[in-house]
C-alpha cells in the first residue's frame, strides 16, 4: 500500500469520525464553524506514527521497516518528535534504509530540540562514542544532562561515567555515586554493577561488602553477566560473605552460559581444583578453551599450563609455548616467566 493510500484511508476515517462526532454535538444554529481539515491534519500525523509503530514492531500487521520508514517519514515531516526519533533508530540500526549515523544525529536532535528525553540520550551517545563527525563531548554531556534530569537510565548512567573516569570533567566519586544510584532505582542493570563496584572500592562511599552484594544481586538477578560474575568472585573469596565454592560455581556457571570470558575461566578453575564442583580436567580444559578464544589471557596461560603439566592433554611443552605466548603478548607476566623457564631448561628452541 503507498503512503498516499494510506493517507487518503486514514484522512477517510478520520473525516467520517469528524462528521459524526458534528452531527451529535452541534446544533443547526451554531455560530463557531468546525476546522475539520485542522482537525485531520493533526490526527493524521498521530495516526501515521501509530501506524508506523505497528509496522515497526509487528503490531497487528506482518512487520515491514519499508513502511514503517515511509509512515513515520510522514509524521516525522509534520513535526511529531516520536516519529522523529525512529526516524533516528531507523538511520542509526539501518532498519529499512541504509545505516547512516549522520542522518541518525539530524533527526535525534529534530526530537531533542521538542525534549525528548531518549532522543537527547541517543544523540548524546553518538556524540559520547565519536560516531558522527565535529565530535564534541560538551554537547554530548550536555544532551545527557538534559535526558538524565527527564529521569532517562541510560543518561544517568553516562553521566556516572563521565563522573567516575573523568570523561571531559574532573573526577568526582560522590557525582558518580549519585547518578549510579539514580539509574540503579530504575533496575539499570550497568548502574547497578558499577555502583556496587564503588562500594567494594571506597570510592564516593565507605566501603560496604553487604551493599556491594545487594547491588550485584539486583543486576545479577536480571541476567547482567559482569554482576553475575562478581558474585562468584565474592563467594568464592568468601568477602562480605561466607566462602561457599559451591554458590561461586553457579554463579560463574550462569555468567560463562553467556559467554562471559572471566567466569568461563574462573569456573574452569574450579573444575580444574574440584572446588565446588567435582574434579574435571576436561571440563577445565573445555571452559579455558572458550575463554582463551575470546583473548582471555589468564585462561590462555592456564591451557599452556595443561600442556606443560599434561593435564586431559598429552604433555606438550611447543603448545604450551604457544599458549604461554599469546598470553605474554597480552602482558601476562607469568606466561613469561614460563616461556622463559621453558628456554631455560631446553624444553623448547625458540
Amino acid at each position: 500500500m503507498s503512503i498516499q493510500k494510506l493517507r487518503e484511508s486514514v484522512n477517510y476515517l478520520v473525516l467520517a469520525i469528524s462528521l459524526t462526532a458534528g452531527l451529535t454535538t452541534v446544533s443547526s444554529c451554531s455560530a463557531e464553524p468546525v476546522d475539520t481539515v485542522s482537525s485531520i491534519e493533526k490526527i493524521d500525523t498521530s495516526q501515521s506514527y501509530q501506524l508506523g509503530l505497528n509496522y515497526y514492531e509487528g503490531r497487528s500487521v506482518k512487520q515491514d521497516y519499508n513502511k514503517a520508514f515511509e509512515l513515520f517519514q510522514e509524521a516525522a515531516n509534520q513535526g511529531d518528535s516520536q516519529a522523529q526519533f525512529q526516524l533516528g533508530n531507523m538511520y542509526e540500526n539501518g532498519q529499512g534504509v541504509y545505516k547512516d549515523k549522520n542522518k541518525a544525529a539530524q533527526w535525534y536532535k529534530k526530537a531533542a530540540e521538542q525534549g525528548l528525553a531518549d532522543a537527547q540520550n541517543n544523540l548524546a551517545m553518538l556524540y559520547y562514542y565519536n560516531q558522527v563527525p565535529k565530535f564534541d563531548s560538551d554537547q554530548s554531556i550536555t544532551w545527557f544532562e538534559k535526558a538524565a534530569a527527564q529521569g532517562q537510565p541510560e543518561s544517568q548512567y553516562h553521566l556516572g561515567l563521565v563522573y567516575e573516569y573523568g570523561y571531559s570533567r574532573p573526577i568526582n566519586y560522590n557525582q558518580a555515586v549519585i547518578w549510579y544510584q539514580k539509574a540503579s532505582e530504575q533496575s539499570f542493570t550497568p548502574a547497578q554493577y558499577n555502583l556496587g563496584t564503588l562500594y567494594l572500592g571506597k570510592k564516593g562511599v565507605n566501603q560496604d561488602y553487604d551493599k556491594a552484594r545487594k547491588l550485584y544481586q539486583k543486576a545479577a538477578d536480571l541476567g547482567f553477566s559482569p554482576a553475575q560474575h562478581n558474585l562468584g568472585v565474592m563467594y568464592e573469596k568468601g568477602e562480605g560473605v561466607k566462602q561457599d565454592y559451591k554458590k561461586a560455581a553457579q554463579w560463574y556457571q550462569k555468567a560463562a552460559e553467556q559467554g562471559y570470558s572471566l567466569s568461563q575461566n574462573d569456573l574452569g578453575s574450579l573444575y580444574y581444583s574440584g572446588r565446588g564442583v567435582e574434579e574435571d580436567y576436561d571440563k577445565a580444559f573445555e571452559l579455558y578453551s572458550k575463554a582463551a578464544a575470546q583473548e582471555e589471557a589468564i585462561a590462555q596461560f592456564n591451557l599452556g599450563e595443561m600442556y606443560y603439566y599434561g593435564d586431559s592433554v598429552p604433555q606438550d611443552y611447543n603448545k604450551a609455548y604457544e599458549w604461554y605466548q599469546k598470553a605474554a603478548d597480552q602482558s601476562y607476566q607469568e606466561a613469561q616467566d614460563r616461556i622463559d623457564q621453558l628456554r631455560n631448561e631446553g624444553k623448547i628452541n625458540r
